[in-house]
């Protein structure tokens, strides 16, 4: 499990960029036509967006649908506005102190999903340095003003119209000197998404700012963030992410702007759960007095200014982190707290290719799907069942086998009874899986699902599970019989083992064992 991380330099957009786009565009395209956006505003809807609220933003914008090809689809993509839902996690804070000022961030997700690129550019004549997304947004970066951002994702699906958070963090670094100014275009600026910014300028001004969908700002008493935001509205998949924990840790920690990225490489800061989706990719530590960048990649480490940039390559492996415990000990530490999320991802997440399954593995299995814990939630599959993983009570966070015998049984027991899986079985008929490619053509064990009836009731997640294989739901080559429903099963069996499947649904994928099926 590695990520190669690149440092470029290339003032004004041109081949370096455009060599990106090719290598990076096959998967960005499959995952916005996937997730419907060719269906979203048109190219000129987006152009006269982008002249309303970020016009320095225009030329650039032209030019790079230049070297892109100038299609439609890339314009509007590019444009990010009204871009389709996306999701990350990250951990931020700032301190100052004595004319010291630090602004660090950790940026946890799949190593699948990033793209390792930090970009040094003076795309409107300013000299900009930052951790790329969505081929020319930013997570993170600094200016010449010694102004730095970074982003984390505010824990809700919502979407409003807006634009892409990344697009916002690369206008803000492009336009303001200081966190005053920032404020001011956060304010103008809608955001698509519910996000979360720190901020920091070379003053020791700093601020965090939640982002509300389709637009408006509250700015927070501290310069912290993680993966939620203040109200009533209830954190996606907070369990897993552990933002609430994360978050209480920074603000209870009481660290001066040299020693704060010490507490990022600890625990509760620094995740491991690389096979999960989310483990710390990066640690930036932005100093915005000297316009410098330490960048701490695993065991690597860059260190990068403005004004002495290097261009460099790192090849990073997360391989040897931390492995969640085996599934039987996992299991029995969730009990009676294992709720129907938990049981339906488990499922999802068999690898029907293995023979060999112990029978302590099984009889787990089978007793947590008939206990009395796994209830419907009847609010939401009365019209939309989303299921979420919560993978601290996640019994199936390793790979799962079991014979044909034991897995029909269980699996039969389990669609049986008012829950998710139910749900999934009656959705999953003989006519949705025969519109699967054939089960010769995929990489699982073909026995898995030989006939389409294997989808139906008696072996509810086969097509899911089968869905491991790119090739079992190709989005380019199926378009879209691939999405809805389908699509969000298939991302979240692949399990961050293919990264065709993965990367074109960032939004889903990021979180290897969550699925979201819409019905």
């Amino acid at each position: 499990m590695t990520l190669t991380f690149d440092a470029v330099s290339e003032p004004r957009p041109g081949p370096k960029w455009a060599a990106r786009w090719r290598r990076s565009w096959p998967a960005y395209e499959a995952w916005f036509t996937a997730r419907g956006g060719d269906q979203g505003p048109s190219r000129a809807e987006c152009a006269a967006a982008l002249a309303r609220y970020m016009p320095e933003l225009v030329a650039v914008h032209r030019r790079l649908t230049m070297l892109a090809g100038g299609s439609d689809r890339a314009a509007r993509f590019l444009s990010t506005w009204c871009p389709p839902r996306y999701l990350g996690g990250c951990s931020i804070a700032a301190a100052a102190d004595g004319g010291e000022v630090r602004l660090v961030r950790n940026y946890d997700l799949s190593p699948e999903l990033n793209e390792g690129l930090l970009l040094r550019s003076e795309w409107t004549g300013r000299a900009v340095m930052g951790m790329v997304e969505f081929l020319w947004g930013l997570s993170d970066g600094i200016n010449d003003a010694g102004l730095a951002v970074a982003l984390a994702f505010g824990g809700r699906a919502e979407t409003a119209r807006g634009f892409g958070v990344t697009t916002i963090v690369r206008y803000v670094l492009e336009t303001c000197d200081t966190v005053d100014e920032a404020l001011a275009a956060l304010r103008r600026i809608p955001s698509h998404m519910a996000y979360n910014l720190v901020l920091a300028d070379a003053s020791g001004r700093m601020a965090s700012v939640e982002l509300s969908p389709g637009g408006g700002i509250r700015v927070m008493p501290q310069a912290i963030a993680t993966n939620h935001q203040s109200g009533a509205a209830r954190a996606d998949r907070s369990r897993f992410t552990r933002t609430f924990e994360r978050h209480a840790h920074l603000k209870a920690l009481r660290a001066g702007p040299r020693t704060l990225r010490r507490h990022f490489r600890e625990p509760p800061l620094l995740q491991d759960r690389y096979r999960e989706g989310f483990g710390t990719l990066f640690t930036a530590e932005f100093d915005t007095k000297a316009r410098s960048l330490g960048l701490t990649m695993g065991a690597a480490h860059w260190d990068q200014a403005l004004d002495r940039f290097v261009e460099r390559r790192q090849v990073v492996d997360y391989g040897a982190a931390a492995s969640p415990a085996p599934l039987p000990e996992r299991a029995a530490r969730c009990g009676t707290r294992c709720d129907d999320d938990a049981a339906w991802v488990a499922w999802a997440r068999i690898d029907w290719s293995s023979p060999n399954c112990s029978s302590k593995v099984a009889s787990t299995l089978r007793s947590s799907c008939s206990a009395s814990a796994i209830r419907p939630r009847s609010r939401q599959l009365r019209a939309r069942t989303t299921l979420t993983s919560n993978t601290e009570d996640d019994p199936s966070a390793q790979c799962l086998s079991m014979s044909p015998r034991t897995r029909s049984s269980t699996v039969s027991a389990c669609s049986k009874r008012p829950s998710p899986l139910k749900t999934l079985a009656r959705f999953l008929s003989r006519e949705t899986c025969a519109k699967l490619p054939s089960p010769s053509s995929l990489t699982t064990s073909p026995s898995a699902c030989s006939k389409a009836s294997t989808c139906s009731g008696t072996l509810p997640l086969a097509c899911a599970a089968l869905a491991r294989s790119a090739m079992a739901c190709s989005l380019r080559s199926t378009g879209a019989r691939c999405s809805g429903s389908v699509s969000c099963a298939a991302a979240g069996a692949a399990n961050m083992h293919n990264r065709a499947a993965t990367t074109a649904i960032p939004d889903l994928a990021s979180y290897s064992s969550c699925l979201r099926i819409a019905l």
